[in-house]
């Protein structure tokens, strides 16, 4: 089962993410992998292991398991390689052993301070902080990623951890347009608006993470994950199935592709058993109720970044915007109770006392989600992935979204 690209090229709707395997762990996944019917496989530089990804495929080729043309085979530019592009591919290419990518991705939308190519450093100021690049864009990489389909190098192009805006801007400077996003998603994490707008713009969304982390997210960044949700125990039991091939028949039916990591065989095996059955529409809507906005990837936390604050400072400059924007007799308030301490009602001019408060809450992370509350029965609401405002007694919407 397959997802044709907006290029015209077929790409597995299930593949075999390769995230922190190592050693003969790698050679003996894929070589099972394939005989179990994998054909998709999701690489990345920063993985440190394409070598090995590429000697178990010289392997399988050189046997006969399996023809080059039969694999999709994705790997992707690190952040310390956005002005070293065409060097990173062919360096990648070296190791994976290949001729041709099916698909590269910009793996982050940030350039960082060049390491090495193929070193994929991630290097921090004496802050402790990224040393985020600013002399790279982000349309000057895509143009160079752009030359590497006109060179042969790749099939298909593509982005990864790119929200609404940064894949709006990439469709409006793109003349090779992106044929997929690669974003986390889950129940738990489900993203509507921005699964939405790609595929209504021809973006494959690819989903990594599409379990929620499980035990390597839990490990790593101390997130759950929807695996222990009671609703999957229950529709694993209706159907007969694991709560692993429920998440990921879910994932399949939102026409995403998923990209499921396991060191375990049967959990290899089952992964891929999700093609002989259909969930019905009621448990889908089961699913979509019990989304909490959770992220569980965060790597932030390697970086000094602290992606919340910034989300926070950002939600209070829209609010005193919009507050502006209304007048101090629009009867707009807002409160917020966050970590941060920050008092976003002083931020407001005029009477905030005569209304029903309109509360932004903002979480600690590593959740990095807003959501809102109201008490007042009319109150308009815009709901956007990371961000809900609330504003009462008037009839403005506020579209904006930082997913």
């Amino acid at each position: 089962m397959a997802i044709t690209l907006n290029n015209g090229f077929k790409m597995p709707v299930v593949g075999l993410g390769v995230w922190r395997m190592e050693g003969k762990d790698v050679r003996d996944l894929i070589i099972n992998s394939i005989k179990l019917g994998y054909r998709h496989f999701d690489c990345a530089a920063d993985y440190k292991n394409e070598a090995e990804v590429g000697e178990a495929l010289s392997e399988a080729f050189k046997t006969g398991l399996v023809r080059r043309e039969d694999l999709f085979i994705t790997t992707k530019l690190w952040n310390s390689d956005h002005g070293h592009v065409l060097e990173a591919c062919k360096d990648s290419l070296k190791k994976l052993q290949l001729e041709y990518l099916d698909l590269y991705l910009v793996h982050f939308p940030v350039a960082v301070k060049h390491t090495g190519v193929g070193q994929t450093g991630s290097p921090l100021d004496k802050d402790g902080v990224l040393d985020i690049d600013t002399t790279i864009s982000l349309e000057t990489t895509w143009h160079a990623m752009e030359d590497l389909v006109s060179k042969g190098l790749v099939r298909s192009i593509g982005i990864s951890n790119y929200d609404i805006f940064l894949t709006r801007d990439c469709l409006a400077y793109s003349k090779v347009k992106p044929a997929v996003n690669q974003i986390e998603t889950h129940p738990y994490f489900q993203r509507d608006c921005l699964v939405k707008f790609c595929q209504k713009h021809g973006i494959c969304v690819t989903a990594h993470t599409p379990l929620g982390g499980a035990a390597a997210n839990t490990e790593w960044f101390g997130t759950v994950s929807c695996l222990d949700d009671p609703v999957f125990k229950a529709l694993a039991e209706k159907y007969k199935k694991t709560v692993a091939q429920i998440v990921l028949r879910w994932g399949i039916q939102r026409d995403t592709v998923v990209i499921p990591k396991t060191s375990k065989f049967e959990r290899l095996k089952e992964n891929f058993e999700v093609f002989d059955f259909e969930l019905a529409k009621e448990d889908m809507d089961q699913i979509k109720a019990i989304d909490r906005k959770y992220r569980t990837n965060q790597p932030a936390k390697f970086w000094g970044i602290d992606l919340c604050q910034i989300h926070v400072v950002a939600t209070l400059i829209l609010i005193r915007l919009l507050a502006s924007k209304l007048g101090a007799d629009s009867g707009f308030k807002v409160h917020v109770e966050d970590e941060y301490e920050f008092d976003a009602p002083k931020m407001l001019k005029g009477n905030s006392e005569t209304l029903d408060p309109v509360v932004v809450l903002i979480p600690s992370a590593p959740t990095n989600q807003f959501q809102w509350q109201s008490k007042h029965p009319s109150c308009l609401h815009y709901k956007t992935s990371l961000l809900w405002l609330c504003l009462a007694r008037s009839c403005v919407l506020a579209p904006y979204s930082l997913e």
